[in-house]
């Protein structure tokens, strides 16, 4: 594999941050993004394709740059928004396990990990799959808490707080003790609070008063 130049590198990290932001902004849809990245990926993986649109049982190992996997993760993203959403998790999996190979180098790494899994988790959720959403979720958060990952260790409490109030409510049934769901999503809230995190413990906040129609800040029942 040949290493690309810096101009090429840094063509590749514009064209990936203008599809992102100007889809975000709605100034282009999914479908635009998804080729604008396509393209920005192939400036460095020409035969891509062969990589991240392939079958579960025929995925091969790549080693991906950290600008290329967050574009292949962008890339499984749009296709979610397009509702392909066996695309997207194909894709999510095959960029897991091309990273978990170990052949690509990077501080940021383990923490992409992190984000791939978490993303990979919503996709699950929008197909209602909670049961595995929970798991992979509870997994994501015992390695976030190792790693010393405060944002995703807040994000990931209050994910696992959501999805087992869901599976309460899809099952008709009590499966998980309320008062766990609370303080699992205070404990979310207040890692947030700690960490000026802002944008993040006011959704929280706000989710727990929509839900239980109290403070979030009380801690007694």
């Amino acid at each position: 594999r040949q290493k690309a130049g810096d101009t090429l590198v840094n063509r590749q990290y514009i064209l990936r941050a203008e599809a992102v932001l100007d889809c975000r902004i709605g100034k282009i849809d999914a479908k635009e993004m998804l080729e604008k990245l396509k393209k920005a990926l192939s400036l460095t993986v020409a035969d891509y394709e062969k990589f991240i649109l392939c079958e579960e049982a025929n995925m091969r190992v790549y080693p991906f740059t950290e600008m290329e996997a967050l574009i292949v993760l962008n890339i499984a993203d749009a296709y979610g928004k397009l509702k392909e959403h066996e695309q997207d998790e194909r894709i999510k999996k095959m960029l897991l396990k091309c990273l978990q190979a170990g052949y690509t180098d990077g501080k940021n790494i383990d923490n992409l990990k992190l984000i791939i899994k978490r993303n990979l988790a919503k996709t699950l959720m929008r197909q209602k799959r909670y049961e595995e959403v929970l798991e992979l979720l509870r997994q994501v958060f015992i390695e976030a808490k190792i790693a010393g990952n405060g944002i995703i260790l807040s994000l990931v409490l209050y994910e696992i707080s959501w999805t087992m109030r869901k599976l309460n409510e899809v099952n008709k049934e009590e499966r998980y003790d309320v008062y766990d769901i609370k303080e699992k999503m205070r404990q979310a809230y207040y890692i947030a609070a700690a960490r000026n995190d802002n944008y993040v413990y006011k959704i929280i906040k706000d989710v727990f008063m929509e839900c239980y129609n109290e403070e979030i800040e009380f801690s007694g029942e």
